[in-house]
């Protein structure tokens, strides 16, 4: 994932991540003001970022000892992600009867 990210970052994020976990990064990314993942490099960017990536000038391109942090966060956030939005649907539904 973090080569991908770096050689082909252009490409649809759908190459590489679920739509639950698009979905936890649209959100991720609005919360915090970064760039909403469009791009495969732009996911990649905020799974590292999860993982404690800072970008900083002078920090070198990230790499795969953070991205293991990175993911294993966005694996647990996906899933709570679309837990909370699975109960907001039934809370919406029974707000309706």
């Amino acid at each position: 994932m973090t080569l991908l990210g770096r050689q082909i970052p252009d490409c649809e994020p759908e190459l590489m991540f679920t739509d639950h976990e698009l979905a936890f990064l649209r959100d991720y990314a609005q919360d915090h003001a970064m760039r909403l993942p469009d791009r495969l490099g732009d996911a990649v960017r905020l799974v590292v970022h999860l993982g404690g990536y800072r970008d900083r000038k002078h920090d070198a391109e990230p790499g795969n000892q953070i991205m293991w942090p990175g993911q294993s966060r966005l694996s647990s956030a996906a899933l709570g992600h679309r837990i909370g939005f699975r109960a907001g649907q039934r809370h919406d539904l029974r707000q309706m009867e």
